[in-house]
């Protein structure tokens, strides 16, 4: 690998259009096991796609934990390539797990670019990508820069049918925002109920978990949902506890 990269990357500038193709299939390939060796050519990967070999987007995850710096310099016309019809499903979510990393890397780095990832919430299959961009800022401490996503989020879910593990995973995403601020919760809220509906009994204590949890933080949140939260509850014998931590806490803020 260490004669063969070096000359798959130079045969990526040649003009023979298949060649180049199978080169970029090639490079996909060893990058599974040789991201560290591919890294030391970031800048021509990065070249490459920008100007049109968006095969190659699928390398990107493998080379960047060995070489961040490049990436980080070319964030903005890598992730313009996600509006591109030319990209494919798979060549988008290598987009977006890269901005996943990154993330988890320098999050502020990728908080500018959530407009560009919304679009995504919409489909059953790229809608978990993004929510792990949410999760790693959420796990940097970047959870005030999402409240703008949770309008996005909420139109994802009315939108589509989100599968049992994204229902969870946006009721985390949703729960953090709501603990940013007294409105927000007030806005999370009948979101998290939202959630309540579409999931299954196997689900609905982590769903109803959130809820206590934002009622923790501001129990003025639930005194108008406390109603339907006990319908919720009743649904299983084991949820009802939860239920009378939440109706207790709305009491407290009463009193």
């Amino acid at each position: 690998m260490t004669v063969a990269i070096p000359v798959a990357i130079k045969a990526l500038s040649c003009a023979n259009h298949e060649l180049v193709r199978s080169t970029s299939s090639y490079l996909s390939l060893a990058a599974i096991h040789n991201g560290k060796l591919l890294a030391q050519y970031a800048i021509q990967i990065i070249s490459n796609i920008i100007n049109g070999n968006y095969s190659l987007v699928r390398v990107l995850p493998q080379v960047y934990p060995e070489n961040r710096e490049p990436f980080h310099a070319h964030l903005s016309p890598l992730f313009r390539l996600l509006s591109l019809s030319a990209l494919d499903t798979s060549e988008k979510l290598s987009l977006l797990q890269l901005a996943s990393m990154v993330a988890n890397y320098k999050p502020d780095l990728i908080i500018p670019h959530l407009l560009e990832f919304e679009e995504f919430l919409k489909s059953s299959t790229t809608c978990t990508a993004v929510l792990h961009i949410y999760l790693s800022l959420i796990s940097k401490g970047r959870v005030e820069a999402l409240i703008n996503q949770l309008l996005p989020i909420k139109r994802a879910l009315r939108k589509n049918a989100p599968s049992q593990n994204n229902l969870t995973t946006m009721a985390k995403v949703i729960g953090h925002i709501g603990k940013t601020g007294s409105d927000m919760a007030c806005l999370a809220i009948p979101d998290l109920i939202e959630l309540c509906n579409k999931s299954n009994t196997q689900n609905l204590p982590v769903l109803l978990k959130e809820i206590e949890s934002v009622a923790e933080a501001f129990p003025q949140s639930v005194q108008h949902h406390l109603e339907i939260i006990k319908e919720f509850s009743e649904k299983q014998g084991t949820n009802y506890s939860v239920y009378k931590r939440i109706r207790a806490l709305s009491m407290i803020q009463a009193l």
